[in-house]
């Protein structure tokens, strides 16, 4: 099965560059720990950064699994790690290095004013920069991404050798895909972790700073629906299917998980605070899936806008720092604030991304994982003898 969905790339575009906006946002919530902090807040820019965050990263690990699948039926085990490795690994390092570790330095030189440049190298604060994992900062997930495939490449022989697509193919008939693509069923799977968790407690812990197993526990579902859906595209299509009773679901789940459970409450309490924060996360992936699907352009223009989505999305991080540090010297409306914001950071990005990336092959390796090639011989020119 070689056919590949274009709006899939479509729709991991438009969850990268809602990454900008929920950034953005985060500079005008109220009160909290971000890195910088707007004088000006409003609540409905908390609303906005949660209802961003409870699905944008679940349909992005969907995605993540569909095209993991993809490329591991494309070529050989090597080459695809090789492959799939340098598009996210090469991308993480070259950003951690350079635009991560100037915003760091800027976090510590300007906005918390605690060192000048000479001790930010000496007094241990780059230290703390690698070895608390701050240098992934917003690119966490495509760790996430490295591990999923390198676990992925690992099982995958075993599974065929076991024949378990077949006991799969089995399972997934026509009649009951509808069941395995059920929001509503899907969403009984995020309880898994926090159970894990209770009788797990080591899971919790922190591993240097990247990750904790609870975390990279809470996206498998997700992932492993994604490499389903490649095998049974009827999965995926049955998942595509909004219904008129999702909408007014997905608001009541949404209502019930922005609201933490108290600390008293109990254990029901706690499950259903889960239970509506994964079903929230399985709706709304159905939902830009959706829209996505329907939106669907030509294969060139969505190639382009994924392309670009994934620079924008690396460079976007230290320009909204820098940017929303700029406007908090300001007094401007709130909205005014926000929407220049994230118009000026859109199009610088995209503007590294186009004049930059595309146009010098070492950079489009850096920031795009694309592999080098050696450039081609010219052929002999034939003259008549």
């Amino acid at each position: 099965m070689t056919n590949r969905i274009i709006w899939l790339d479509g729709a991991r575009a438009v969850l990268m560059l809602l990454g900008v906006l929920l950034h953005g946002a985060n500079v005008f919530a109220e009160p909290n720990h971000w890195l910088v902090q707007n004088d000006s807040s409003h609540p409905a820019f908390n609303a906005l950064v949660w209802i961003i965050h409870s699905f944008r990263m679940p349909a992005f690990f969907v995605i993540g699994g569909f095209f993991c699948a993809y490329a591991y039926q494309r070529f050989p085990v090597s080459r695809f790690l090789r492959i799939r490795l340098a598009k996210i690994g090469i991308p993480l390092l070259a950003t951690a290095l350079t635009f991560n570790l100037l915003q760091d330095m800027f976090l510590s030189l300007v906005v918390e004013d605690e060192t000048d440049l000479a001790s930010y190298f000496t007094d241990g604060r780059i230290g703390i920069f690698f070895a608390e994992g701050l240098w992934q900062s917003h690119l966490w997930f495509l760790t996430f991404l490295i591990v999923y495939h390198l676990f992925y490449a690992a099982s995958a022989p075993a599974m065929q050798w076991l024949s378990l697509r077949h006991a799969a193919r089995r399972i997934f008939t026509p009649s009951r895909q509808w069941l395995f693509a059920n929001p509503y069923l899907l969403a009984l799977l995020c309880l898994v972790p926090p159970a894990l968790a209770k009788l797990f407690p080591v899971l919790w812990d922190d591993f240097f700073g990247l990750f904790t197993a609870y975390q990279l526990l809470f996206y498998v579902p997700f992932f492993c629906f994604g490499v389903a859906a490649y095998f049974w595209r009827s999965l995926l299509d049955s998942f595509c299917r909004f219904r008129a009773i999702d909408l007014p679901l997905l608001t009541a789940a949404m209502l019930i998980a922005f609201h933490q459970p108290l600390e008293t409450g109990t254990p029901l309490d706690d499950v259903i605070h889960v239970y509506a924060y994964g079903l929230s996360a399985w709706l709304m992936a159905r939902l830009v899936f959706v829209a996505c699907r329907l939106a669907a352009s030509t294969g060139r223009v969505v190639g382009y806008l994924s392309d670009a989505s994934f620079s924008v999305y690396l460079f976007h991080h230290l320009l909204i720092v820098v940017g929303g540090w700029l406007v908090a010297q300001v007094e401007f409306p709130i909205l005014l604030e926000f929407l220049a914001l994230t118009t000026a950071v859109s199009a610088i990005a995209l503007g590294l991304h186009h004049y930059l990336v595309l146009r010098h092959p070492l950079l489009r390796f850096l920031f795009n994982g694309r592999l080098l090639r050696p450039r081609a011989e010219p052929r002999p020119v034939l003259t008549a003898p």
